[in-house]
């Protein structure tokens, strides 16, 4: 019989190209309130290769959290996604999975084919062939702050400020990440539409997102998800744990612990018509 009082499962996906490491800066403020358990995905650092004859794809990435899910004894939890992360996290929702969903610049938010998901593939695939290529050097490169802060500028606003190992990794878990192309490819077309879960949702963008600025990707949401709380998040870039782990705490706390959080998280509405971040 389960325990009434043991805390409830939360469950963190990372993003493409990323791993579960990127949850580490928030991992102790989240457990001070919930059993929490990081995921790797399919084809991506730490986690399994995708099963022979099964296609990289989205459904394909859904089956393998289930399967986490399943193997770690969870049946719902409180799932936080960031970037493709958080698309997963609407998928397992609707497959009944989801006690809150608490998606942080969710990826998904385009029609199939369209110039949005091409504008993901321009950005994301020559940094992945970058982060390759010079995968023997990243130690070196990332010794100076200034060359930190460039070549995390798709992830992290304030790249600087990260030590250089920490850098290196984010860079390196990029580089090794096998199934990046393939998987954006099934995203070209693939048509993201689920029923809105009947459970909390909260989406927060990062205010200085340069991958998926608000303006370009979160209408799509508005439209499957008109009751869902946003909120913006100042001050961050489109992987907002690591430039304010304390404020991400907060706004997923916010939804799946709100007697945890004695303010309010220092995100604010989200607002239309904000202006698209310069390209980068």
């Amino acid at each position: 019989m389960a325990d009434p009082h043991a805390p409830e499962p939360l469950v963190c996906l990372h993003g493409l190209g990323g791993s579960a490491r990127a949850w580490d800066r928030v991992l102790p403020g989240l457990r001070a309130r919930h059993a929490v358990r990081t995921v790797s995905l399919r084809g991506h650092v730490g986690g399994e290769l995708f099963p022979v004859r099964v296609r990289p794809s989205v459904p394909a990435l859904v089956d393998g959290v289930e399967a986490a899910l399943d193997a770690a004894g969870i049946g719902r939890a409180h799932l936080v996604g960031n970037s493709l992360g958080g698309w997963l996290a609407f998928e397992l929702a609707a497959r009944g999975r989801a006690l809150s969903v608490v998606a942080l610049s969710p990826a998904g938010g385009w029609r199939p084919d369209s110039e949005e998901i091409h504008r993901v593939w321009r950005l994301l695939v020559p940094a992945h062939d970058l982060a390759r290529r010079t995968e023997r050097h990243l130690d070196r490169a990332v010794r100076l702050a200034p060359a930190r802060k460039a070549l995390l500028r798709l992830g992290v606003e304030h790249g600087d400020r990260l030590e250089p190992a920490e850098a290196a990794d984010f860079l390196r878990d990029n580089a090794r990440c096998r199934f990046l192309r393939p998987l954006l490819r099934s995203a070209i077309d693939y048509d993201f539409t689920v029923p809105e879960p009947d459970v909390p949702v909260r989406i927060a963008w990062s205010a200085h997102d340069r991958l998926l600025p608000a303006p370009l990707y979160a209408e799509r949401f508005r439209t499957l998800f008109p009751d869902a709380g946003r909120v913006r998040l100042p001050g961050v870039e489109h992987v907002p744990m690591y430039d304010d782990p304390a404020l991400v705490v907060r706004t997923i706390l916010d939804v799946t612990a709100p007697d945890a959080v004695p303010t309010a998280p220092d995100a604010v509405p989200e607002r239309a018509g904000d202006p698209v971040p310069a390209h980068p």
